[in-house]
């Protein structure tokens, strides 16, 4: 979701993708089925990166990329796991985890490399969440 900050998404059918992309980006109502139908297609042919699909919301529509397919190492704790931060205490609890692809530009990431970051609940509803690279297990 490039207005989004690049932010990633997961699902497991091509319903559930289009319903994701209806809440963010805004699928023409009468194009729901229409547009889960043709994702269906591009599924059961194979892999495939990047389909576009340009959302209702907003004045020009914004984009969304769908993939499919693509493997991704997993990652290295789950929700409620207790972990640190750099390697100092106090302890952590997972509440959530995303993939973020980093800023364009930070040096040593390739472009497109994405990272696990986690929230955790003692943030208190900040929505901080800290890079995998930073993180180690309690």
């Amino acid at each position: 979701m490039p207005a989004a900050g690049d932010r990633i998404y997961f699902a497991e059918t091509p319903a559930q993708v289009i319903a994701l992309l209806r809440l963010t980006i805004g699928i023409h109502p009468d194009r729901v089925q229409e547009e889960t139908d043709y994702l269906a297609l591009a599924a059961q042919a194979g892999r495939c990166q990047e389909l576009r699909f340009r959302g209702w919301f907003g004045h020009v529509g914004e984009l969304a990329y769908v993939s499919m397919g693509q493997i991704r190492p997993r990652p290295l704790f789950k929700i409620g796991s207790k972990v640190r931060f750099f390697n100092q205490a106090p302890d952590y609890t997972v509440s959530g985890i995303c993939l973020v692809q980093p800023v364009r530009g930070v040096a040593g990431e390739p472009y497109g490399a994405t990272v696990w970051h986690y929230f955790y609940a003692e943030a208190r509803n900040q929505a901080l969440a800290m890079s995998e690279k930073n993180t180690a297990a309690a």
